[in-house]
């Protein structure tokens, strides 16, 4: 056992791809920790920060901090706030004025214009904001939560205007809410300017543009601007200017140059772009406008001709470049062939309007063996211009500038087994954000049509119907609100919860006798102003599967509960589809269509069996640990040591902890305590023909100061190194993992025909150490959830694992906090851990071995046997093990290690690492364990546990 002092470093991987983040944990005391809790999968959590003064306030308060995470349950948004600069009248609480001292959501979208009234919608007909207020300190600062029903879905709420009131009730500070604290900012659907009558037509993309202090950063990549600027601006004033204006329009006056606050001298008389002669241009920019990005935002972005005319303008708004992936296809409606492609297309990612994307399929057409033939299309993998994979996805998709289609030459080679992977980049003339929801299409030999998958922001995105609008023949009183979802898809199952606001209170008692009484399904159509048809089905299920599908309500016409149902359908032909709330009579009473939901859960493999309810627990602060099965206990550790918190077959989680002293109850109580700072995951997966190691690392210490970095969340797949920064994802066998801005999700699917191994989720949460003294200024939060494949017992151990494989909770000693004074933690968890603390240590942050290691399977199989070996998923040595036990042979411990040897070279290792393991040799006297540890220690020093077999007989 021993301490770990530096975290692993990798070098740079030209591979950087897509990560997403549920929002910033707000620090609390003990009791609020488990706000992020696991199990169900929520709406996306929003956060308001780069709070700016409201337009019309002209007072001296400067309100900063953050509002969130903001999470949705149905209706119900609790947020917590910490907030500087807020009006110290407000001390006693709120006054008699009109919204004295409130923090309320506006219906606005906007902190430079009117952010309109108090948002509430749907069933909610009544104010609920009015008696929403906060209390400040004599400093101006203030902290707390609030939970209210707005009636809205957390989509609908993303892009309001987030309002802080003084005493007097007058708005004094404005942040848009948003899925990322200070998100950046881009203009992209340029239009001429409103008084432009010339022939110049420009389009592109200006962003992302990012905001530190006052100071604005953005690049730009523009076609159509004025190629007179090739030489770069002449002596007119604004000559090939590209400028940020006063005015929030581009149909009239965008007023001049926007600078304010301590800039008073216009600081974009020297800002311009030079073009090429077809009026292409590219670069970056950085100019202190003395604004924050919520002051910038909503406002017009214009670019100007060689004679500094105003000739193309755009609105600033939030930069969506999201990486897109097409994944889970469904034959194209149209196809009536054998084919049967799956696999992904993704990650895409747009510099400008061009694309560039990979693709893994199989199943497609073996005729493209020697690439495409004469038909149009022939063996094509293309983007069309429909959202649909169940009707009409029109023709090829570009736009812009760029009038001549760019797909005609993109074709993929097939191999003799239907298998085919590659690399496109093509300009359809559009950002990202015009990509989303259009249709991928995989073409066969002859140009036809295959087989279809819808862009999105995740793999296999889940979905969800919330905007709820009376079904088109319905003319009674009730008006449905709420969420249906997320609904997941395993191979042709749908999984979805659900919880809705005036349904038929006469399903109270469940459905009556009427067909469809108190029904909620899926319906064949499209469309809710229109016939949505019958229930939806199709394929191998020939029976309606959703007449027994029901509701049941309270008194009022609230429900919620969980559906699955198996339609014959992936989530491509599912998706866009309407989904029909009946009441008690059987008719449709509310309409809402199926579409991406904002956070995606971790998709399975479509053999899989729909998912048992995910079993939970999360690590919290200074650790608190909320427990698989509703335990808890407090962990403080050593300083600087590395902890196993979970061990299961194939999938191994460390965590280093370091000491922390911060102040708690308003700086009254300085506690001396510990935080996690670095999460080390080690797994074996399965590729395409092999067993791989996959190692993915967040570290604390590399994110800036607003709560996200570049390279923050390292790792490797067989061999290969990679970083992940915001917004970016990267797959490796079964094991994904995704990162936006402050989250890191990882995902680890089961080995094939495995019955130990289990779908296991890893979330990690940086955030800062509130009220820090000294120690880390970055901490990590840690959620942990697993979704049961079978009723076999669960094979889990690790600080954390073992509470899972345990069906009752488990309850360990806490800290107990006093008001004020000192105060140092010092539970280790005892009582629900097996043993003690320094049980768990382990050396390095990839170490797979401890006292109750279960990575290659339970204790009673590591016999040295080949299902030892299996569960370590090295199908070739579990056979040549398998044959020698077969002959009756002894095995030695020469032969181990020489199959443990051959196994590097046969499977993911370096040449490198062959070489050094090749030249390690058993020693006199040695055993296997210390020559299987010598082994990796000398092959892999970085990685001490690098191997590919836990011989622990």
């Amino acid at each position: 056992m021993g301490r770990y002092t530096s975290p692993l470093t990798f070098h740079r991987n030209p591979y950087t791809l897509n990560f997403t983040d549920n929002g910033v944990a707000a620090e609390s005391t003990k009791g609020q920790a488990s706000l992020l809790a696991l199990g169900a999968v929520a709406s996306s959590q929003l956060t308001a920060g780069g709070f700016v003064p409201y337009y019309t306030y002209t007072g001296d308060l400067a309100v900063s901090g953050t509002v969130g995470p903001m999470t949705t349950a149905g209706t119900t948004q609790t947020f917590y706030y910490q907030l500087d600069g807020v009006d110290t009248l407000c001390e006693s609480g709120a006054g008699s004025a009109g919204n004295s001292c409130g923090i309320h959501i506006h219906a606005g979208r906007t902190c430079v214009d009117n952010a309109l009234g108090h948002y509430y919608t749907g069933a909610v007909t009544t104010d609920p904001w009015t008696s929403i207020a906060y209390t400040a300190t004599a400093a101006g600062t203030t902290s707390g939560s609030v939970t209210v029903d707005t009636g809205a879905a957390s989509t609908t709420l993303e892009g309001l205007a987030l309002i802080v009131h003084g005493y007097d009730g007058g708005r004094i500070a404005c942040a848009l809410l948003s899925d990322g604290v200070d998100s950046a900012l881009q203009a992209s659907a340029f239009v001429p300017y409103y008084t432009y009558t010339g022939s110049l037509a420009v389009s592109g993309v200006v962003g992302p543009m990012t905001t530190a202090g006052t100071t604005q950063t953005f690049s730009y990549t523009l076609v159509g601007a004025d190629p007179a600027c090739e030489s770069g601006a002449g002596s007119a004033g604004n000559s090939c200017g590209i400028h940020i204006h006063t005015g929030t329009t581009c149909t009239d006056n965008a007023l001049g140059h926007y600078y304010t606050g301590a800039v008073t001298t216009d600081p974009w008389t020297s800002v311009s772009y030079t073009s090429d002669s077809a009026g292409a241009s590219s670069g970056s920019v950085t100019v202190d406008t003395g604004a924050g990005s919520g002051e910038v935002a909503g406002r017009a972005f214009i670019i100007h001709g060689y004679d500094g005319g105003r000739i193309g303008c755009a609105i600033l708004g939030a930069a969506t470049q999201v990486t897109l992936t097409a994944d889970g296809f469904v034959p194209y409606y149209t196809y009536t062939g054998d084919l049967a492609v799956s696999g992904t297309v993704g990650p895409m990612t747009t510099a400008g309007t061009t694309q560039t994307f990979y693709y893994q399929l199989d199943g497609v057409d073996t005729l493209c063996e020697s690439g495409a033939g004469s038909a149009g299309n022939s063996c094509g993998i293309h983007i069309h211009a429909g959202r649909t994979c169940v009707d009409n996805a029109l023709g090829h998709y570009y736009t812009g500038a760029v009038t001549t289609d760019p797909w005609t030459s993109i074709a993929y080679t097939a191999t003799a087994a239907g298998t085919t992977s590659g690399s496109v980049t093509v300009d359809t003339g559009a950002a990202s954000t015009t990509l989303e929801g259009l249709a991928l299409i995989v073409h066969g030999y002859d140009g036809g049509r295959i087989a279809c998958a819808l862009l999105s922001d995740g793999v296999d995105s889940a979905l969800q119907a919330s905007a709820f609008v009376p079904y088109y023949t319905y003319t009674g009183s009730l008006a449905v609100s709420g969420v249906v979802g997320p609904m997941t898809t395993a191979g042709t199952t749908q999984t979805f919860s659900y919880t809705l606001v005036g349904a038929d209170p006469a399903c109270e008692s469940g459905a009556g006798s009427a067909g469809n009484s108190c029904g909620i399904h899926i319906h064949t159509g499209t469309t809710c102003t229109d016939n949505a048809l019958g229930h939806y089905y199709t394929g191998a299920v020939t029976t309606d599967p959703w007449t027994s599908v029901s509701y049941t309500s309270d008194s009022a016409g609230a429900s919620s509960g969980s559906v699955t149902v198996d339609t014959g359908a992936g989530s491509g032909e599912v998706a866009g589809r309407a989904f029909i709330i009946h009441g008690y009579d059987g008719g449709r009473i509310g309409c809402a269509i199926l579409g991406a939901t904002v956070a995606s859960p971790p998709s399975y493999p479509p053999s899989l069996p729909p998912p048992s309810p995910p079993v939970g627990a999360s690590i919290m602060q200074d650790p608190h640990m909320d427990l698989a099965h509703d335990g808890h206990a407090d962990f403080r550790g050593k300083h600087k040591s590395l902890y196993k918190y979970l061990s299961t077959p194939g999938l191994s989680v460390n965590v280093l902890i370091e000491e922390a002293l911060y102040t708690l109850h308003d700086g009254k109580l300085l506690v001396n305590g510990t935080y996690m700072t670095e999460v080390h995951v080690a797994a074996l997966v399965e590729g395409s023909s092999q067993c791989k190691w996959a190692y993915v690392s967040y570290v604390a210490s590399q994110l800036n100061g607003q709560n996200w970095g570049w390279s923050n969340v390292k790792g490797s797949c067989g061999g290969n190194e990679f970083k992940l920064g915001p917004n970016a994802n990267r797959g490796c066998g079964g094991l994904h993992a995704r990162v936006k801005m402050s989250t890191a999700t990882i995902t680890v699917a089961p080995f094939e025909g495995s019955t130990e191994a289990a779908p296991w989720k890893i979330v990690v949460h940086g955030d800062h150490v509130h009220d820090r003294v000294a120690g880390p200024e970055h901490r990590l939060d840690i959620e942990l959830s697993y979704s049961p494949q079978s009723s076999a017992p669960l094979i889990a151990h690790g600080l954390i694992g073992q509470s899972f494989a345990d069906p009752l909770p488990r309850f360990g000693r806490l800290d107990v906090y006093p008001e004020e004074g000192t105060f140092t933690t010092s539970a280790q968890a005892e009582g629900a851990i097996e043993g003690t603390a320094d049980i768990y240590e382990v050396s390095s942050p990839f170490e797979t071995d401890f006292t109750f290691s279960l990575f290659a399977g339970e204790p009673s199989r590591k016999a040295g046997t080949a299902d030892a070996a299996k569960a370590t998923c090295d199908k070739k040595l579990a056979d040549e093990l398998s044959d020698l036990e077969q002959q009756g042979k002894v095995l030695a411990i020469r032969p181990w290690f020489q199959a443990i040897k051959r196994s590097f070279q046969r499977a993911v290792a370096p040449p490198s690492v062959v070489a050094r393991a090749a030249s390690i040799e058993v020693r006199p006297g040695e055993g296997l364990m210390e020559a299987h540890r010598r082994l990796a220690e000398a092959a892999l020093p970085r990685a001490a546990q690098s191997i590919l077999l836990s011989a622990r007989a």
